[in-house]
């Protein structure tokens, strides 16, 4: 499962530097693979009788795949987008990827360390509404810029399909990073 996490986060990070759907395909494609493989692994344990607390652990094992299948999804939806070219929202934009990638950095750190530490929770749900919180601004010029036709509807539907993709993508990252601390317990 570290893997497909270690994956879906480098999609995440290449999508907020910009990168379109073609520069996603690769990862995409190994993304597809993994998580091909790890249902492929569940498929086969359900044909043995598990006892009750191998089940409990599928389970969550399947949940944490799925924020992360969902992550990837979103990641690639994002990419499908254009980058906002407006020069009055690259600000707010640079404080949502500058939040986006500090929450990234530190879920990862946490992985790095194999160990369940309140401390780091704590920090990923504060780093997660910093994150939050940059989304709203950042949605709130896009809207503000398309009202007052700074920014034409179109850019402003785009801008506001990728970056609410990107909020989302981070979310289910964050949920899964929080499902295996809770499941290590």
């Amino acid at each position: 499962m570290q893997r497909i996490g270690t994956l879906v986060r480098r999609m995440l990070r290449m999508t907020l530097a910009g990168a379109d759907a073609q520069a996603l395909a690769h990862e995409q494609g190994a993304s597809t693979r993994l998580f091909g493989a790890a249902q492929k692994f569940v498929q086969r344990m359900n044909r043995a009788e598990m006892v009750p607390a191998t089940a409990a652990n599928v389970a969550e094992s399947l949940r944490e795949l799925r924020y992360y299948e969902s992550a990837a999804e979103q990641a690639l939806q994002a990419a499908l987008a254009s980058v906002l070219p407006d020069a009055q929202i690259a600000e707010a934009y640079a404080l949502f990827e500058r939040r986006s990638l500090a929450l990234l950095d530190t879920i990862e750190a946490a992985d790095r360390k194999h160990e369940v530490a309140n401390d780091d929770s704590a920090l990923i749900e504060s780093l997660s509404q910093s994150m939050e919180a940059a989304y709203g601004a950042l949605k709130a010029q896009l809207l503000q810029a398309g009202a007052a036709g700074t920014l034409a509807i179109s850019a402003m539907e785009e801008g506001l399909r990728r970056q609410s993709a990107l909020r989302r993508a981070l979310q289910q990252v964050a949920k899964a990073h929080s499902r295996a601390l809770t499941f290590a317990d």
